[in-house]
């Protein structure tokens, strides 16, 4: 699963990368993808973690809250975002060798990235992009448990994201619909995962408004 998800993540990095060359040779490629050329959105919804670092801890789906700054230049190919998220997760974990000895917590996520936005020519009002970039990952693994060597875990860390979203025209607002592919870089580490660093993949589905 990390393998696949690992590759999933590089192939989308990398499209993301070439789109814009790709687009620039051809000016008529380049819609607007909002009205205006500064917008802010704000989504919320739920997130799926992925990989190893899930059965680990016993990650559960959690939801996901993020605001963003976009701005598209009116004659470029591509544009930037700027965003700040919260990403948490309901765990539940065997703790030790004795049955039934288990704890329970959560581990949460809070991130600012830096994107890139690549719009799909489309003269309708549902107006598809793919976006992608790097940024810091914030994660904190709490468990409500006696041991003090385990009942919190700090990390923050640099991670890349990547994937697809549509902006439906709704006047002077836009409707938003996305979802990515968020890649931490050991991610979570320390005497919860045996001491052993595991990277964190999670896929916020989100939906909001862009104003």
């Amino acid at each position: 699963m990390t393998r696949l998800v690992t590759r999933f993540a590089v192939l989308g990095v990398a499209a993301i990368v070439a789109a814009p060359a790709t687009r620039a040779q051809d000016s008529t490629l380049a819609p607007i993808l909002t009205a205006k050329p500064l917008t802010f959105g704000v989504e919320a919804g739920v997130t799926i973690p992925f990989g190893d670092w899930k059965n680990t801890i016993g990650a559960s789906t959690g939801f996901g809250v993020q605001g963003n700054l976009m701005w598209m230049p009116p004659s470029g190919a591509f544009g930037y975002r700027i965003e700040a998220a919260y990403n948490r997760f309901d765990v539940d974990r065997n703790v030790g060798i004795t049955p039934g000895s288990r704890a329970s917590g959560d581990y949460h996520v809070i991130s600012g990235v830096v994107n890139i936005v690549v719009p799909i020519p489309d003269a309708s009002m549902v107006k598809p992009y793919v976006t992608g970039g790097i940024g810091l990952y914030g994660g904190d693994l709490s468990l409500d448990q006696i041991s003090s060597a385990l009942r919190s875990e700090r990390s923050t860390n640099f991670g890349v994201n990547g994937g697809v979203g549509v902006l439906v025209s709704l006047g002077r607002i836009n409707a938003q619909i996305e979802a990515r592919l968020h890649s931490v870089f050991d991610g979570l580490r320390g005497s919860a995962t045996g001491n052993i660093s595991r990277n964190v993949f999670y896929v916020p589905i989100l939906a909001g408004i862009q104003f």
